[in-house]
């Protein structure tokens, strides 16, 4: 077997990577594809939407402020049917009661309380979003504690409102901006809030998702698919065993099979703090992997005097490996965005995966070795 034939192996991994990584789509979750598909479907269809959404918002209004029906019965008339299906997309009322005398607000009526998270009837708005700040603990966004509040002061009974606003999907947590329509009610006794509902025309978890590829050091990723072919041909070339030839194929397929699941996965935009955390993580799992480098080291010593042509082949892929480790652990103070601050991240994590997976050869080859030598006693 000619060593041409595994640069012509590589040119084709090279061009399926590129043409897979240009046309695949982002491997998004069920939910952000149907929040995704959803947001589209309320664009075009807004208008219809608006129309049914004031319709019914105008109902309930009625019964309340002027047909003077009572609280208890106007509550059980709307949840009976407060979550509606539109060409199978689901939406839902909401119920907010101002406590009087002070600016808190209570949601009365929200959510499937079998669904969303610690739903129940009659709790703090407030403590709402406090419970729910987990699911913007990785965003640029966040919900205001006094939204509600906000809304209420903003309605008028007898007329509807709109106001857009960063949002918690209560059935795939995906984040969105609202458009809610809203009008105030007030009952005989003096209880009073805001009923409304609405649609999301923007999903910003669908929008800030992106493939790595779009945030990763092109020419670390470059380099490193050349030291892994430098790798394959290495091993191909030394020929320590009777399947070297196989196996230098077979490695170059699967670190290069790594490569394109890494670069295309997806993720989504973070904040600062956040990327900068995940950065520490990563620096403190460079130190960790220092007892790995004395290993092999000792992998090393142990066959230089037995096996030279393993001896080769390991020291070759141990300075891969070293080389990996030392980019990944290349800093640059010259970050002044976040998309640079995740791009250093993606790159030090990508290389330092690789060189994990060299020292798996590397102990691999070594355990090969020792059995083969057992079997000769």
């Amino acid at each position: 077997m000619k060593i041409i034939i595994l640069f012509i192996i590589y040119i084709i991994i090279v061009i399926i990577s590129v043409i897979y990584t240009i046309y695949s789509p982002k491997n998004l979750s069920y939910g952000e594809k149907y929040m995704y598909n959803k947001s589209l479907y309320n664009i075009k269809n807004k208008e219809k939407l608006e129309s049914i959404f004031k319709e019914k918002i105008n109902i309930y209004g009625k019964q309340i402020n002027y047909d003077k029906m009572s609280y208890d019965e106007w509550f059980e008339n709307i949840s009976k049917d407060y979550i509606m299906k539109i060409d199978d997309y689901i939406y839902y009322f909401f119920i907010y009661e101002k406590l009087p005398g002070v600016e808190n607000m209570v949601i009365n009526l929200a959510y499937d309380s079998s669904i969303y998270k610690d739903a129940t009837s009659r709790f703090d708005f407030k403590q709402y979003v406090n419970i729910n700040k987990d699911r913007f603990s990785e965003a640029r966004y966040n919900v205001s504690d006094d939204l509600a509040y906000n809304m209420f002061c903003y309605s008028e009974i007898g007329e509807i409102r709109d106001m857009n606003f960063y949002w918690i999907d209560p059935y795939y947590y995906n984040i969105v901006i609202k458009k809610a329509f809203f009008t105030k009610w007030k009952t005989s006794d003096g209880r009073e809030g805001i009923i409304g509902t609405g649609y999301d025309p923007y999903n910003l978890t669908y929008q800030n998702s992106y493939k790595i590829i779009e945030n990763i050091h092109i020419f670390e990723f470059c380099i490193s698919s050349l030291l892994l072919l430098s790798i394959s041909l290495m091993i191909f070339t030394i020929n320590a065993n009777k399947y070297s030839k196989i196996e230098s194929i077979i490695f170059l397929f699967l670190s290069h099979i790594y490569i394109i699941y890494f670069i295309n996965k997806t993720d989504h935009l973070s904040s600062n703090d956040n990327e900068l955390n995940k950065i520490s993580v990563i620096n403190s799992s460079i130190l960790n992997i220092s007892f790995l480098s004395a290993i092999n080291i000792y992998i090393i010593d142990s066959i230089s005097k037995k096996n030279s042509t393993l001896f080769k082949e390991t020291s070759y892929v141990f300075c891969i490996t070293t080389i990996f480790l030392l980019l990944s652990c290349f800093k640059s103070t010259n970050q002044n965005s976040i998309n640079q601050i995740t791009s250093a991240r993606y790159t030090n994590q990508y290389l330092y995966n690789l060189s994990i997976m060299l020292n798996f050869l590397i102990i691999i080859n070594y355990l090969a070795y020792s059995l083969m030598n057992i079997k000769k006693l």
